[in-house]
């Protein structure tokens, strides 16, 4: 969609079913992508800049990003019923699923293969957040040749948290994430220096 194309007219129904789907089918976090690729690739309710610049706005906000961009989105589309409206949708229909599964898992919560599929679930999450991170990264990197320098301990710094997170620290796995990323970001700044986008 160009700049001069207007915007699709969104009703705020629909702005609610989307979220509230992002909201209940989601695990663990990964929602940047998520929302980038519903929003922008499936629907074309705004362009990959105007996601980008309001995933920036929301990071440098207080509060969790996945709310801030669902605001800015919710704001962008519809004003300010739009934000409240998406926002509302992230959160309320999880929190009462969240809370039935709470109950379930008190009362279910020993059973080994349920942490399995639970840490299973916060991979996924994790690969995710590098998608969007590969996607901004392409994209700083059309404008800007320095930005692969800057990403590099950005990445490495989420590879280690990430391994954290799921209890890789003693474990081969976090080696692997921190040489694929310092091999993603090498052949980035190879195709760079041939002046090839990658």
């Amino acid at each position: 969609m160009s700049e001069a194309e207007p915007k699709p007219a969104v009703a705020l129904p629909q702005i609610f079913a989307l979220f509230a789907r992002i909201g209940l089918t989601s695990f663990g976090g990964g929602l940047s992508a998520w929302i980038y690729r519903e929003v922008v690739d499936r629907r074309h309710w705004l362009n990959e800049d105007e996601f980008l610049a309001g995933l920036t706005l929301a990071q440098i906000l207080p509060g969790p990003n996945v709310i801030n961009i669902s605001i800015y989105i919710g704001q962008r589309l519809r004003g300010t019923r739009g934000g409240d409206t998406a926002v509302l949708a992230l959160l309320l229909p999880p929190m009462v699923v969240a809370v039935g599964l709470l109950i379930l898992f008190r009362a279910y919560g020993q059973l080994v293969w349920l942490h399995d599929l639970l840490e299973g679930i916060a991979a996924a999450a994790i690969g995710l957040t590098f998608a969007v991170g590969y996607r901004a990264a392409r994209h700083a990197t059309k404008a800007n040749r320095w930005a692969p320098f800057v990403l590099v301990p950005h990445l490495r710094i989420d590879a280690r948290a990430a391994s954290t997170t799921l209890g890789w620290e003693e474990k081969p796995t976090y080696y692997l994430l921190d040489s694929m990323i310092t091999g993603i970001v090498l052949k980035t700044l190879l195709c760079l220096m041939r002046e090839q986008v990658w």
